[in-house]
This record gives C-alpha cells, sequence and structure tokens, in this order.
C-alpha cells in the first residue's frame, strides 16, 4: 500500500491511515465514538461569533471539523483541524466561510472552561 507524504508544515500526523474525522474529533475530545450524524447528542450549537478553541464545526452526514484559531490574512479565515483524504491524514489548515457551507458550530456539552 501506498501513502502520501503531505507537506510537513501542515501535518500534525503525516502518513496517517485508518481514521476518518468523526473518530478524529472523538479521541481529540476523548468521548466514546461519534458520527457526524450523532455528534448532536453531545453538543449543543454556538454563534460562529462565539467560537472557542476545541469547538467542533460539524457537516451532518458528511465531515467534521475542530477550530482551532482565527486566521488573519489576506482575509479572515479560521484555522482548523481535521482528519481528510484532501491532506493525506490529520492537518491543519486554512478555511474560509466559503469552505464551510452547511456546516454547523458545535460545542462539547460538558466543556469546563
Amino acid at each position: 500500500m501506498h501513502l502520501q507524504r503531505v507537506q510537513p508544515q501542515l501535518c500534525i500526523v503525516a502518513n496517517a491511515t485508518g481514521i476518518d474525522c468523526s473518530g478524529f474529533f472523538s479521541r481529540a475530545w476523548g468521548v466514546d465514538r461519534n458520527t457526524t450524524v450523532s455528534l448532536s447528542s453531545i453538543t449543543q450549537s454556538v454563534s460562529w461569533k462565539d467560537l472557542k478553541p476545541g469547538d467542533a464545526l460539524n457537516k451532518p452526514g458528511s465531515h467534521v471539523r475542530i477550530f482551532l484559531e482565527l486566521s488573519r490574512g489576506t482575509e479572515i479565515g479560521l484555522l482548523i483541524a481535521e482528519s481528510s483524504v484532501s491532506c493525506g491524514g490529520v492537518c491543519q489548515k486554512v478555511v474560509n466561510a466559503r469552505d464551510l457551507d452547511g456546516y454547523q458550530p458545535r460545542r462539547f456539552t460538558h466543556i469546563l472552561d
């Protein structure tokens, strides 16, 4: 099997294989395995302006990302972490509003601030 090498500066885990997006966020949050559909059972909705590091950006039935921080470059974006075939495993990248169509910001219900 050939594993795709990703750009080292973007990759958290080089050559990752076998973990999908929902497995990644479940592991990152330290919760039992949830899917993008069942994520709503352990989270609450938050507004985009109230996002905090560690919140989920969920597109039910499709994909989930973890919000890390706002990124200010030529335009405002969100630095996220995700597990995706597009980056060859688990990576960090900046996304903007057009990359978030259909996503819902969610916060773990039992978060301790």
